[in-house]
């Protein structure tokens, strides 16, 4: 059986939500069902240095919950992993071109995760927020996808 091909994913912030436990231990379990099924899968995911994702991901080393040094250990150990994470720099964000109306169209919060999206040649951008997710539901530039929806299709395909 063909494996589908490998997808680089843009993920919003709400991975760090679920791992801190802030939606509930369902979603917490999801989350490391999520990424424990991306480490063995082909598919990637990018960052942009220094971004507020970056930060959250710092920030979640700083719990004293196992469950949740256990989520951020597996995370710091996914981006630090060459094939799997494309760690984008500031530099190089600058140095690409990407659509002023996307960047017009995206929520000022948003624009790195944006950014990122263009410059990974990124197949999906996976989030939460409504305004993000409505700002690019409609366009052909970014393909986005609710959280809740993604894991439902990963996790269960």
């Amino acid at each position: 059986m063909a494996h589908p091909p490998a997808k680089m994913l843009v993920i919003n912030e709400w991975l760090f939500h679920d791992a801190t436990g802030e939606n509930g231990q369902s979603a917490q379990r999801e989350t490391e069902h999520f990424l424990r099924q991306l480490a063995q899968s082909e598919d990637k995911f990018a960052v942009l240095w220094g971004s507020p994702w970056i930060e959250k991901s710092y920030d979640l080393m700083t719990h004293n919950d196992i469950g949740v040094e256990s989520l951020s250990i597996l995370i710091q150990s996914l981006i630090w992993t060459l094939d799997k994470c494309l760690v984008l720099q500031p530099e190089f964000i600058e140095a690409t071109e990407i659509p002023q109306n996307a960047i017009a169209a995206a929520p000022e919060e948003d624009i790195y995760l944006i950014q990122t999206y263009f410059a990974a040649n990124a197949d999906l951008l996976i989030t939460t927020d409504e305004g993000l997710y409505d700002a690019f539901e409609a366009r052909q530039d970014v393909e986005v996808i609710y959280r809740d929806t993604f894991l439902n299709d990963y996790l269960n395909s």
